[in-house]
C-alpha cells in the first residue's frame, strides 16, 4: 500500500462553484484534470489498495484535509478514476 498526495486548488471565493464530483463524496478522477499526472491513464502508479492524502493551501499553509480509505482504481482507456468507502 502506498499513499499519493493530491493537491487541491483553493477556491477563490465562498460562490466558486466545483464541477466536479467532490472527493468527499469517494470518487476522484471523473473530470480528467489530473489526467496529465497521477491520473495519466497509462502512466498512474496507483493500484487497488493505495490511499490518498488530499492537501489544500492556504495563505501560510498547506493543510492536509482528508486521507481516504483504500481506494478502487477504474481504468478506461482514456481516463481513470478512483472510488472508496466513504464510511
Amino acid at each position: 500500500m502506498s499513499v499519493y498526495f493530491v493537491y487541491l486548488r483553493r477556491p477563490n471565493k465562498l460562490n466558486d462553484r466545483r464541477n466536479d464530483p467532490f472527493w468527499e463524496f469517494g470518487s476522484f478522477g471523473k473530470t480528467g484534470c489530473h489526467s496529465h499526472n497521477l491520473l495519466h491513464h497509462k502512466n498512474s502508479p496507483l493500484k487497488a489498495g493505495d490511499r490518498l492524502a488530499f492537501l489544500q493551501g492556504g495563505k501560510q499553509e498547506i493543510r492536509v484535509i482528508g486521507l481516504t480509505p483504500p481506494i478502487q482504481v477504474a481504468r478506461t482507456e482514456a481516463r481513470i478514476e478512483l472510488k472508496w468507502d466513504k464510511g
